[in-house]
C-alpha cells in the first residue's frame, strides 16, 4: 500500500457522481480541485439550453445524494465562511443557427455566410443588450448567498460589464470607426515552470476571471451566477435581452438602414460597457457608475428592477413575460 491520500474520499465520491451522471446521459468533461480547501469543480458537456438547465439541476441533486452515501456533505452555498470562498456557477452561453452556424465564432459565420459584416452586427447587438439591460443580468443572479460573494472570493463585482479581450475590442473599435477590420486573436505562451511539462500556447482572449460576462472565443461566460441557483432565469434573461437587440436591428434593417451602419451606431452608444481591466480594483465599481454602467449592490434592489417600465417592455416585446 502507498501512503494515504487526502483526495481518496473525494475522488471516490466524484467517481460515483460521474457513474450516475453517465447512466442518465449527462456527460461531464472536467473534474478538478478549486481554490478553497475541499472545494471542487466539474463541468458538463455543452448542449441545448433547455436540456442543460434540467441536467444542471439533476447534477446538483446527484452531488448531494452521493455525498451522503460517502459520508460527506456537499455544500453548494455561495456565502463565504471565515474568509474561505463560497461557490459559484459559470453559465457558458452561445448562439447558433438551426443549421449549426456558430454566431459567436467569427470564422464560422464568415465561412458559412460569405459576409464578414454579420459577426460585428451580432457582437454589437450583444454589447448593446448588456449595456441596456445589465440590471436584469444582476436580477438573474440575485440571492442572499450570492450577494455576500460578489466582488470577492473568486467572484466578479456586482457591476454588469463585459470583457471582450484586447484583440476583439480592437477589431470592433476599428469596425466602429469605419476602418478595414479583421479579427486576428493572438496566442500567448504559458510556461508551467517545470521541465517535464512543455510550454503551451493559449488564446490571448482567454476569459478575464474578474469580469462577470467575458467573451471566451465562441461563447460568453456568465461567471457571476450563484452555485445553488436554477439557471432558468439566467438564460431567460440572456436570451431575451439578445432577442430584443436582434429585433431592434432587424426593424432598422427593414426600415432601410445598412446593417454595418446600425452596428457602428450601437457600438458608439454602448461600448462603454466593455471593460478589459481588473474587476477586483476597488476603484472600478465607482468608476463604472460614472460611466453609466449598471451597478446594483443589493439583490433585493435588483429584483425590484424586474417590474420597471423598461423591463416590462423588454419581456413583453419578445413574448416571454407579461
Amino acid at each position: 500500500m502507498g501512503p494515504p491520500s487526502m483526495a481518496t474520499p473525494a475522488l471516490k465520491f466524484f467517481q460515483d457522481v460521474q457513474a450516475d451522471c453517465m447512466a442518465l446521459g449527462i456527460p461531464l468533461t472536467t473534474r478538478h480541485r478549486e481554490v478553497a480547501p475541499n472545494q471542487y469543480e466539474m463541468a458538463p458537456f455543452f448542449g441545448e439550453v433547455q436540456q442543460q438547465i434540467d441536467q444542471n439541476l439533476m447534477v446538483m441533486q446527484i452531488l448531494e445524494e452521493n455525498a451522503a452515501k460517502n459520508g460527506l456533505a456537499c455544500l453548494l452555498q455561495e456565502k463565504p465562511f471565515s474568509g474561505i470562498n463560497g461557490s459559484g456557477k459559470h453559465n457558458n452561453w452561445s448562439i447558433s443557427t438551426r443549421d449549426g452556424t456558430q454566431l459567436l465564432v467569427p470564422g464560422s459565420v464568415n465561412e458559412d455566410s460569405g459576409n464578414s459584416d454579420i459577426f460585428p452586427v451580432v457582437m454589437a447587438g450583444i454589447v448593446s443588450a448588456v449595456d441596456k439591460h445589465g440590471d436584469m443580468m444582476r436580477m438573474a443572479i440575485a440571492s442572499p448567498g450570492n450577494d455576500f460573494r460578489l466582488g470577492a472570493m473568486e467572484a466578479p463585482p456586482a457591476v454588469m460589464s463585459t470583457y471582450l479581450g484586447e484583440s476583439m475590442t480592437e477589431y470592433l473599435m476599428d469596425f466602429m470607426n469605419g476602418k478595414d477590420a479583421a479579427y486576428n486573436p493572438q496566442k500567448k505562451p504559458v510556461n508551467f515552470g517545470a521541465d517535464v511539462i512543455g510550454e503551451l500556447s493559449v488564446p490571448a482572449e482567454d476569459r478575464n476571471r474578474t469580469s462577470p460576462f467575458p467573451y471566451g472565443g465562441g461563447r460568453f461566460e456568465f461567471r457571476a451566477v450563484g452555485s445553488t441557483q436554477n439557471v432558468s432565469m439566467v438564460n431567460t434573461v440572456l436570451n431575451s435581452i439578445t432577442a430584443e437587440a436582434f429585433q431592434i436591428i432587424g426593424d432598422r434593417i427593414e426600415a432601410g438602414e445598412e446593417p454595418a451602419a446600425i452596428a457602428r451606431d450601437l457600438l458608439q452608444k454602448h461600448s462603454k460597457v466593455i471593460f478589459n481591466g481588473n474587476g477586483y480594483d476597488p476603484a472600478w465599481p465607482d468608476d463604472a457608475v460614472k460611466k453609466g454602467i449598471w451597478r446594483i449592490d443589493s439583490g433585493v434592489d435588483a429584483i425590484n428592477e424586474f417590474t420597471s417600465d423598461k423591463n416590462i417592455e423588454l419581456f413583453g416585446n419578445v413574448g416571454v413575460f407579461t
